[in-house]
């Protein structure tokens, strides 16, 4: 059986330090902390933007205002972050809001993660390292 046996499978999971890769860490620590369950998710933006808007922010919860916690990664969703800022613009228009990005930790020092990160913080969007969700 040693000889002969195939080799242990190995479980496919995200890339570290991508946007899935992130998702799946936060809600790891959240779940442990036994947050997930009193999160809203899957908040559609076209409540905030216009009909037909196919963007989905991940979480919501109510702490007094309306907070939104998504997950991005400063190397790899470039893209993400820009209608992530976008959307929290048309989000605080509609009433007093606080958006959280949770993102990689310690991403590499390339001009796309300083510009991803300047974007979302002009945007008075917190930027939170997964490692620091507590």
């Amino acid at each position: 059986e040693t000889l002969v046996a195939s080799p242990p499978r190995v479980t496919a999971g995200a890339r570290p330090r991508t946007a899935a890769w992130v998702k799946r860490e936060a809600d790891s620590a959240f779940r442990a902390a036994h947050l997930l369950e009193r999160f809203e998710s899957g908040i559609w933006a076209q409540q905030f933007t216009c009909p037909g808007d196919p963007f989905r922010i991940h979480y919501a919860y109510r702490n007094g205002a309306a907070r939104y916690i998504h997950m991005l990664s400063l190397q790899h969703s470039v893209q993400q972050a820009k209608v992530l800022a976008f959307t929290f613009e048309r989000m605080r228009g509609a009433g007093a809001a606080h958006m959280t990005a949770v993102v990689e930790n310690d991403p590499r020092p390339l001009p796309t993660v300083q510009f991803t990160r300047r974007l979302l913080e002009e945007s008075r969007i917190e930027v939170l390292p997964v490692d620091q969700i507590q």
